[in-house]
């Protein structure tokens, strides 16, 4: 396993925290496409957490 450097761990936790924020603004959004571009920001955040 590869160490991730403090700039690199402080990234995925920014990243983490802007998915959480995301998901509670989707949680609570009635109009269909707003939810659409939320989840697709959603799914896009994870794929470069993933992807580290």
């Amino acid at each position: 396993m590869v160490s991730k450097t403090i700039e690199q761990t402080q990234a995925e936790w920014a990243a983490h925290g802007m998915i959480a924020g995301m998901q509670a603004q989707l949680d609570r959004e009635p109009d269909p496409d707003k939810r659409k571009s939320l989840e697709d920001a959603i799914a896009e955040q994870r794929k470069r957490i993933d992807s580290d």
